[in-house]
């Protein structure tokens, strides 16, 4: 089968990125291995910014009706103990929907949109004199070959595309391991998310999100360095977490913790990696756009499937899929979020350096601050 673009993952930037494709009436290939609904490590919170850029390519309502849980109120504890409550206010609001939920309604509506979906797990990129040209899947225990004018790699942070294609070497303090649960029988209203900034994990954390149902989203993640550095079992810091007197007290008679998952992602924070080659562009996790201090990917996820989209869109259109032309791709996402990476990076390599400085600052949070950290539009003390 020949097409012009395959979108090789259906997370949130492969679905994004296959969905705008669709729209702009460009021959578009979705291949994932998954079968939908499936599940992900991630904190399940979904930004304003986010939700706008959802609401451009047509599916933000989709999601609405699912009934997401909306998040008004945040606490942050110290590793002392100190802790400040915000009350948020947004124009766009922020809510909390399962990833299990989430990419379905984003799978399903890229599909709606006019993208052709392919369960198949991918191999490798097909390279013809240095350019991809397509995939080596597998489906259905056989081997097949997919040919494009274009490919974009959405296959998470251990892409078969990015691991081919990229000379690059992620450096461990430029990942981050995680684990995530569900937790049922957990004290907390449904409308405040919790982080915990331990000591053990900084400049890590250990979130606690309500999706709304009487389950929690329960994880904690740290830097990789740091990680290996103490050699550290996350599963034991979390299960020490819920032995705080405070926590325990918290928890209901018949509490049960499961659906546990581990992940490593590479952060956006690495100067000089390459995310467009000849044939291809490297979107969402499979990118490295994870965002240096919260871990968060959704909204890079998204931004970067939408942008490449309009770039592969712009390549077909006129006929250049050089990597003249595709390098519009990472100029464009590097202009519109290096200067929020880098603050942030700058920031969290403060917290690692001098811990002591998270009690101050948490005097120091402010609506000012948060909004130069586009993480709310309107707080309240």
């Amino acid at each position: 089968m020949d097409v012009d673009v395959i979108v090789a993952g259906s997370g949130p930037s492969g679905a994004t990125a296959a969905t705008v494709l669709a729209q702009n009436g460009v021959n578009v290939l979705l291949v994932d291995k998954a079968q939908f609904p499936r599940t992900k490590v991630c904190g399940d919170g979904l930004p304003p910014l986010a939700l706008e850029l959802l609401n451009e390519i047509g599916v933000k309502d989709k999601l609405l009706e699912t009934e997401p849980n909306e998040i008004t109120k945040v606490k942050i504890v110290s590793p002392k103990n100190r802790s400040v409550t915000l009350n948020i206010k947004l124009k766009n609001k922020f809510y909390i929907i399962p990833r299990l939920t989430m990419d379905k309604v984003l799978h399903d509506h890229a599909i709606e949109s006019g993208a052709r979906f392919v369960q198949a797990r991918v191999k490798a990129p097909i390279l013809k004199n240095g350019v991809v040209v397509g995939l080596s899947v597998v489906e259905n225990g056989e081997e097949k070959q997919y040919y494009a004018k274009l490919v974009i790699a959405a296959d998470g942070n251990s892409s078969k595309i990015a691991s081919a294609l990229r000379q690059d070497i992620q450096q461990q303090h430029h990942q981050i391991i995680s684990l995530r649960g569900y937790l049922k029988g957990y004290d907390i209203p449904d409308e405040m998310n919790e982080g915990y900034l331990l000591p053990e994990l900084v400049p890590g954390y250990l979130w606690v999100f309500p999706t709304g149902d009487g389950r929690i989203n329960i994880g904690l993640g740290m830097r990789w360095d740091k990680y290996s550095e103490k050699k550290t079992n996350l599963k034991k810091i979390l299960e020490r977490f819920l032995k705080r007197p405070e926590i325990k007290a918290r928890l209901s008679q018949n509490w049960e913790l499961g659906e546990m998952m581990g992940a490593t992602m590479n952060l956006a924070s690495q100067e000089n990696i390459r995310r467009a080659y000849n044939g291809a562009l490297l979107v969402g996790d499979a990118g490295a756009w994870i965002a240096p201090l919260t871990g968060g990917g959704i909204y890079n996820a998204i931004f970067s499937g939408k942008t490449a989209a309009e770039v592969a869109t712009e390549a077909i259109t006129k006929n250049d899929t050089s990597l003249h032309v595709l390098r519009h791709y990472e100029t464009r996402c590097l202009d519109h979020m290096w200067r929020e990476i880098r603050l942030t990076y700058n920031i969290q390599r403060l917290i690692a350096r001098h811990p002591f400085l998270i009690e101050a600052s948490l005097k120091l949070v402010n609506k000012k601050l948060l909004n130069l950290l586009r993480l709310y539009e309107d707080v309240d003390f």
